[in-house]
């Protein structure tokens, strides 16, 4: 990527795959100077294996459960 692209996230989720959990995402590639897209809702994948990142996923988890999925949510 050069200085004149941006690359935008256009949408993610996480999903469980035989108990490892697995984000995928997309996103658009924008040319900074003319704001044409060059590339548009590339999907890619990771399986998480970062603590940090494994942490965000629980707490988001967590939150859908706890306020969403709840008897008050």
């Amino acid at each position: 990527m050069n200085s004149n692209t941006l690359k935008k996230v256009t949408s993610f989720m996480s999903v469980n795959v035989d108990g490892i959990d697995k984000i995928i995402y997309t996103f658009s590639e924008i040319d900074g100077k003319t704001g044409k897209e060059i590339i548009g809702n590339e999907k890619r994948n990771f399986y998480v294996v970062d603590d940090c990142v494994a942490e965000a996923v629980k707490t988001i988890r967590d939150h859908i459960l706890d306020s969403q999925l709840s008897e008050e949510g």
